[in-house]
């Protein structure tokens, strides 16, 4: 829990069904993901999120301890800052240009970084997209996207994520108007990269190179192997290449591979993209499988 700049370590305790229950009926639709990980246990997950007490106990019997996420409807959109990506650079950035946001739902990362979740209402006319990178380290989640939630246990630090504790479902029961200045920038930055991803796609044998992409880099690539289970590494830090592969030997790990690269979600076989992880020609990423040809 996080108060005033000053971190309090909690007892880290697995969720329960009571806690996903809650959250069901406070937060909206829900998903179990592996205990102490980040992925979903099941295949066509934004389709069976849900927020009924008989399916959620069933789930949560099923999978005991298992992390609760919300898959975020229409009508919401959830302000990611991360701080492995100079989150809070970023945020203390756009505050100053935009000015202060009014207080709304609030979650702290239990990476305990400082990281956080935003919670924001939008009309209900308005799309937000699944994913926009806005600044450096501040991503906007929309529409199917899933955000893990308190009081899910962070993988690599076994501790929980937790609430604001002024800033929660428990305080007040709707998270704040998204301001027009922040849906016009996700807006307005979503179709500019959609254009710009469109024109530099071509063939695995043609591929375009020479448009730069929007996403911000970052000081040090992110560690993808806390969003798989099962894997077995010789070293305590494993490069991202070996969790790429591990993660590519199961197709129900797809899209939060395409997520967590910055690729978008409808990628399609044998569709290439400009790397999203450089803003230079560097050389394009390319989705090989799985299909007939390539299984993983």
């Amino acid at each position: 829990m996080q108060n005033d700049n000053t971190i309090v370590r909690v007892k880290s305790t697995p969720p329960t069904v009571e806690d996903a229950r809650t959250l069901a009926r406070l937060v909206g639709p829900i998903i179990p993901l592996g205990a102490r990980t980040k992925t979903p246990l099941f295949k066509r997950w934004q389709e069976r999120a849900t927020t009924d007490p008989d399916t959620i106990r069933a789930l949560w019997e099923q999978y005991p301890g298992a992390n609760p996420a919300h898959v975020i409807p229409r009508g919401r959109l959830v302000v990611d800052v991360d701080p492995r990506h100079n989150g809070l650079v970023g945020w203390r950035n756009l505050l100053a240009r935009h000015g202060v946001l009014p207080p709304t739902w609030t979650a702290h990362s239990g990476r305990q970084d400082d990281g956080s979740h935003r919670y924001f209402t939008v009309p209900p006319d308005v799309t937000i997209p699944y994913a926009t990178d806005i600044e450096q380290g501040v991503q906007v989640l929309g529409e199917g996207h899933y955000v893990v939630l308190p009081p899910s246990i962070h993988p690599d630090t076994g501790q929980p994520y937790t609430w604001d504790a002024d800033d929660s479902p428990c305080n007040f029961l709707l998270e704040a108007a998204a301001p027009g200045w922040l849906i016009e920038l996700v807006l307005t930055t979503s179709k500019r990269h959609t254009t710009r991803t469109t024109a530099r796609r071509g063939t695995a044998a043609n591929p375009v190179r020479s448009v730069a992409s929007n996403k911000v880099p970052s000081p040090s690539p992110p560690t993808l192997s806390t969003l798989f289970d099962g894997a077995e590494h010789s070293s305590p830090s494993p490069s991202p290449g070996a969790s790429v592969v591990a993660m590519a030997c199961n197709p129900d790990h797809l899209p939060a591979m395409l997520d967590v690269c910055g690729l978008p979600p409808d990628l399609r076989v044998g569709e290439t993209v400009q790397c999203p992880m450089h803003d230079d020609a560097h050389p394009s990423a390319v989705l090989l499988g799985p299909d007939e040809t390539h299984h993983s």
